[in-house]
């Protein structure tokens, strides 16, 4: 490597080992969230949880807190709550079976075990998992929407519009003066942009009129089924921005 830059070869290999390394924390984090959901409502009910396992078997890591094991498997495809009375095919399959082939004696579940507990709580902690999934992935788009979202423009006033720049069928647009408010789009009222736009935007392919008020207007335009030239419109045709002090400096002459 010459002057410390990386060769193609090199920046490829780069961003695969990123790639994987991303992959294997998402997937850890939704394994993680899902296997939660299983643990904490086991709890909830009284079932006793042997082990926490993220990831699958050969073990890496763990250690033991109260009744439960927890651990991080190297596999990292999966990860399982083993509860009291789960000694099934499926765990065996999963963890290993020391005495495969042994006759097993028919046992009686305890009141902390699984297959012990009524169906309603059996039911509860299976569904607990997609349940914890849904939650996590509500919050987190939200909080995404909610820091990083598009803000809601509340305005209906155009702007301004520039003839140039409107795709072929739009051209009528121009005949809309500053200050004018939009209050249809076809058959949708609009009270602000972003309503506007969506007027725009899912309006069927065809004539569509455009009725603004302050003065009382009506322009028809002919919009495609090409979401391209419909996405054109909005850069000739913005909304009015009104002048507002957002701050003012100590020390300086305002």
């Amino acid at each position: 490597m010459g002057g410390g830059l990386w060769s193609p070869h090199e920046r490829e290999i780069g961003d695969r080992m990123t790639t994987i390394l991303a992959t294997i924390v998402v997937l850890g984090v939704l394994i993680f969230i899902h296997e939660l959901g299983h643990f904490m409502a086991a709890k909830s009910v009284g079932i006793e949880v042997q082990r926490f396992s993220i990831g699958l078997p050969p073990r890496m890591v763990g250690f033991k807190r109260g009744e439960t094991e927890y651990v991080i498997g190297w596999l990292p495809l999966g990860g399982y709550v083993k509860m009291g009375g789960m000694d099934d095919e499926v765990m065996e399959r999963i963890e290993g079976a020391p005495d495969e082939g042994a006759v097993k004696e028919p046992r009686q579940p305890k009141p902390s075990d699984f297959d012990g507990k009524p169906i309603w709580a059996r039911t509860w902690v299976i569904s607990a998992g997609v349940i914890m999934n849904m939650l996590f992935a509500f919050v987190v788009y939200t909080g995404v929407n909610a820091v990083w979202g598009l803000e809601e423009i509340p305005e209906n006033i155009v702007g301004r519009v520039l003839p140039e720049l409107l795709p072929a069928g739009a051209e009528a647009l121009a005949a809309l003066p500053v200050g004018a408010r939009v209050i249809a789009v076809g058959d949708r009222q609009v009270a602000d942009w972003g309503e506007v736009q969506s007027g725009f935007m899912e309006a069927s392919a065809g004539p569509l009129t455009i009725v603004t008020d302050d003065p009382s207007l009506e322009v028809e335009i002919d919009v495609t089924s090409d979401l391209e030239a419909r996405v054109q419109i909005f850069r000739g045709f913005t909304y009015w921005i009104d002048a507002v002090v957002c701050d003012v400096m100590s020390g300086p002459p305002a």
